[in-house]
């Protein structure tokens, strides 16, 4: 007769499940636009495959994996712009790219989002660091975007 528990249940379990939902999109076209940036890699200058990056949807074990994509993805973009800087005339590629170049493309913002996040994840602490998390996720994101698109033009 009393419907009062089960109706909590419900709600929550439907709360749950939009909360994850508003999070899960947003994050796969994250981790797509990761792909699309490995993909825009020739397959010789590349860390890793761009079907590596959909590891990181794994709970807790993504938490490590993100700091090997971030890695490997600053590594694959370093390594075909020195390539491409190679092969043009007179080494000269593009404009700032080249002072860019002798550092790892994303990989500063990629790691501290990385950190961010996984310390996001301790009670208490993790709500001061995840607003820090969000900022810095939409930047990385930003970038890998921002070197892709010059990648494909």
């Amino acid at each position: 007769m009393n419907d009062f528990p089960e109706a909590v249940g419900v709600r929550m379990a439907l709360g749950i499940a939009l909360f994850l939902a508003l999070l899960l999109v947003p994050f796969c076209f994250f981790l797509n636009e990761q792909s699309k940036a490995l993909r825009a890699v020739q397959q010789v200058n590349r860390a890793m495959e761009p079907s590596g990056v959909w590891w990181q949807l794994i709970p807790l074990f993504g938490l490590y994996w993100q700091f090997i994509v971030v890695k490997n993805l600053a590594d694959s973009l370093r390594n075909e712009f020195e390539s491409r800087n190679k092969e043009s005339q007179l080494g000269i590629w593009e404009e700032g790219i080249t002072d860019e170049v002798n550092i790892h493309p994303t990989y500063t913002t990629g790691r501290w989002y990385c950190i961010t996040l996984t310390i996001s994840c301790i009670p208490f602490v993790g709500f001061l660091t995840g607003f820090f998390a969000l900022v810095l996720w939409i930047t990385y994101w930003g970038q890998v975007v921002k070197y892709r698109k010059l990648l494909e033009a």
